[in-house]
């Protein structure tokens, strides 16, 4: 039964990550046209394996880093 559960928690964190980076996706372009905005981009990482044999078994992923990504010579131009 642990092993169902495995799967479903793996499953369930890809999903809430996955729905957040898609929420940042729709910021991002519902302020395309908002001066000085930056865009921004979601960095996943995965989850610590668990040690099985004959290997490692994934635990899914999750959002390490929401990253505001500036284009340097436009900023240097603002300020």
């Amino acid at each position: 039964m642990s092993a169902l559960s495995g799967i479903f928690n793996s499953g369930k964190s890809a999903l809430f990550s996955n729905q957040r980076a898609l929420a940042v996706t729709g910021q991002n372009i519902a302020n395309v046209n908002t001066a000085g905005y930056n865009r921004q981009e979601v960095l996943f990482e995965p989850t610590e394996p668990l040690n099985e044999r004959p290997g490692q078994l994934g635990t899914g992923v999750r959002i390490r880093e929401i990253r505001r990504t500036m284009n340097k010579f436009v900023d240097n131009q603002v300020t």
